[in-house]
Formats: C-alpha cells, sequence, structure tokens
C-alpha cells in the first residue's frame, strides 16, 4: 500500500506563504510606506529652498507674471494659484512650516509631559495622584469639545487669530508621555 503522496505545483513557497497568511508582510510593507513617505516628506522640508523652483511669495520671473490659474506646465509642474503663485513652489515652502509646527508641537509635548512624569514616578504621593487625575481627566473629556472651550476662553468668546489658532494645540499629548515616563520611577 504504497501511496505516492503528489504535491501541487505553487506559484508561491510554503513559507511565503504561511507568512502571508499570519499577516506580517502586510504590517512589514504598511511600515516600509510610511518610513518612505515620511522620508520623503523631511527631505523635501529639508532640501526646501534647493527644490522649489521659485520663492514662496515669487509672482514673476524674468520674463513677467507667472498668470493667474496657468495650467501645468513646464515651467509650472503643477500649475499656478488664482494669485498667480507656482502651487509646487508653495508647497514645498509649505512642507517646510509644516515640519517646523511638527517639531515644534512634539517637544512642547514630550519635554513636559516627560518631567511630569518623571516627577509623579519619583516623588509619587499626592503629586502622583493629582497628575494621575488630570491626566484622566484630558482623556475623559472630547478632543473637540475641548478644543472648542480653549478657543473661547482664550479668546474671550470674539473671534480672533489668537482664539482661532488655539484650537489644535488644545488637546496635547503630554499625558501618555507622563504615564510613559512616570513608570521608570522607583516603587
Amino acid at each position: 500500500m504504497a501511496q505516492l503522496l503528489v504535491r501541487r505545483p505553487t506559484l508561491l513557497p510554503d513559507r511565503l506563504r504561511a507568512r502571508l497568511r499570519t499577516g506580517g508582510t502586510v504590517q512589514r510593507a504598511m511600515l516600509f510606506a510610511g518610513a518612505v513617505l515620511t522620508t520623503l516628506f523631511v527631505l523635501t522640508a529639508l532640501l526646501g529652498p534647493l527644490l522649489a523652483p521659485y520663492g514662496f511669495a515669487q509672482l514673476q520671473n524674468g520674463e513677467g507674471l507667472f498668470g493667474s490659474q496657468q495650467a501645468p506646465s513646464g515651467a509650472h509642474p503643477l500649475g499656478t494659484t488664482i494669485a498667480g503663485y507656482d502651487v509646487l513652489s508653495r508647497t514645498v515652502w509649505g512642507a517646510r512650516t509644516a515640519l517646523e509646527i511638527i517639531l515644534a508641537a512634539l517637544l512642547l509635548s514630550v519635554i513636559p509631559g516627560t518631567v511630569l512624569g518623571l516627577a509623579s514616578g519619583y516623588l509619587g504621593g499626592r503629586l502622583d495622584r493629582l497628575l494621575v487625575g488630570l491626566a484622566d481627566a484630558l482623556y475623559a473629556f472630547p478632543p473637540l469639545l475641548l478644543a472648542i472651550v480653549m478657543s473661547i476662553v482664550i479668546s474671550g468668546g470674539q473671534s480672533s487669530l489668537v482664539g482661532g489658532s488655539a484650537r489644535r494645540p488644545a488637546r496635547s499629548p503630554w499625558p501618555s508621555y507622563r504615564s510613559t515616563s512616570e513608570s521608570y520611577g522607583p516603587r
């Protein structure tokens, strides 16, 4: 009773099929794609002056004005805006501004969160309970509602640039940094 085991020909090896089934490959591919996009964004922001064909507020070159709402061309790969600005240049310079805001927001949340977390974890007691309660309150409060309330409080009920700009940073991620650094304190 010899039984012959006949293997069906497959396009993928067994190891690769097993990996695809577990989903590790998809996660790795998503991680790689995110890393590539982040690297491209940061390089674009850092090399902005070299990559942008025109200045941020430049409306003309040696040949004259750019023109309003020009279609993409060799001179303007993404066209021009209603005001006549080159869209590619504005996008590259905007990436630079966005990177500066990202770094400022990161530093303004990581540094206080880490300091408070270290103090809370090391000192413990009432300070720890107070900071944990504050962090829990921030997590429990809906972020959009907190942003609206902070905007109204900062602007004094008036519509203004200061009140409007306070809407986004109203919800700081410092509680998560505080919790992380607190876990390293002595017990």
